[in-house]
């Protein structure tokens, strides 16, 4: 079968284009051409940006997909160029929206019915991605567009861009840095493997008799903050120095030395998923880190890349804990 990824050069899209390929189907990438990517052997690259309809038009003429997996649409105006300059011609349309979709929840865990975040004063990146949600719906229902939107929490694995998540973690506990903790570090965060995401895809993509759904998809537990240093620390082979700062010692910083949400606790329901597509995670958050650890050190990121943790001196500086 013929698939579209639009994006497929970083992280998400990359391993996505993987897993379509090593399924034995025909992989077909749409990006700018600017970050430099290696491939599998006959993967076929189309190049255009997104935001520009003549280009789309151009880059998409007379061809015809399966399925088409969209994770670089930020908003409803890119998925409607992307449907214009496709036609009918982009088979099942595979959406990836982010669990930030959702609006603040007394109850956990978070099912695909909950509420999602429509104030004028939501997060662009949210706001945004409920607006394609929306289109992309109101496209199955009024036309039959075939849709599914995945809507991932904080994804974690190899060739993660977001070098500030755990590739600065595992840094800094190869340096024997001390590492700071909001709070108590029990907050609940509630990450997925990047595979198991693109497992996912693969997933919705062969149940074309289930489209027109959302669905979560994470790892199968939430885990503390505590748990997710010490998890790290552990694949790293090193006993952390943790040092807890107060929410008053938090509010009071000038940038953020915490790149998750640590104020309040996520978690994410994931049975949908696992019932209408049959599909389930590979990676427990230890044996993801692992793997995700096994590929930072073979791929030399560890000393290839440079982390600012100078602010965090100060800090640490600061407490007279430098």
């Amino acid at each position: 079968m013929r698939a579209l990824v639009v994006g497929g050069s970083r992280f998400v899209g990359y391993h996505l284009v993987l897993a379509l390929h090593a399924a034995g189907h025909e992989v077909w990438t749409l990006n700018r051409g600017v970050t430099p990517v290696t491939f599998p052997d006959g993967v076929q690259r189309l190049y255009a940006d997104r935001k520009d309809p003549a280009q789309l038009s151009v880059a998409l003429a007379g061809r015809r997909f399966d399925g088409t997996f969209d994770v670089s649409a930020y908003d409803d105006a890119d998925v409607r160029r992307l449907l214009a300059a496709l036609g009918v011609r982009g088979g099942h349309y595979c959406f990836v929206s982010t669990t930030a979709v959702y609006d603040r929840a007394d109850r956990a865990p978070v099912t695909e019915d909950f509420p999602l975040d429509r104030r004028s004063t939501a997060p662009p990146y949210a706001a945004g991605k409920v607006a394609a949600e929306d289109l992309l719906l109101a496209r199955h229902r009024g036309e039959g567009l075939p849709v599914t939107i995945i809507r991932p929490s904080y994804v974690y694995g190899p060739h993660n861009n977001l070098i500030n998540r755990e590739f600065s973690f595992f840094a800094r506990l190869q340096r024997d840095r001390p590492i700071l903790v909001p709070d108590d570090g029990l907050t609940l965060l509630h990450l997925g493997h990047v595979d198991d995401l693109a497992s996912a895809f693969l997933a919705a993509w062969q149940r074309p008799e289930e489209a027109g759904h959302v669905y979560n998809v994470t790892g199968p537990d939430a885990v503390t903050i505590e748990h997710y240093l010490k998890t790290i620390a552990k694949v790293v082979g090193v006993e952390p120095r943790l040092i807890s700062l107060s929410r008053e010692q938090m509010a009071g910083l000038e940038r953020t030395v915490f790149p998750f949400e640590w104020r309040r606790s996520v978690v994410y329901d994931i049975g949908k998923a696992r019932a209408y597509l049959g599909w389930a995670p590979r990676y427990d958050f230890a044996a993801g880190m692992e793997h995700t650890y096994q590929w930072f050190r073979e791929s030399g990121l560890g000393k290839g890349l440079a982390y600012d943790f100078a602010y965090e001196d100060t800090v640490l500086a600061h407490l007279g804990l430098s």
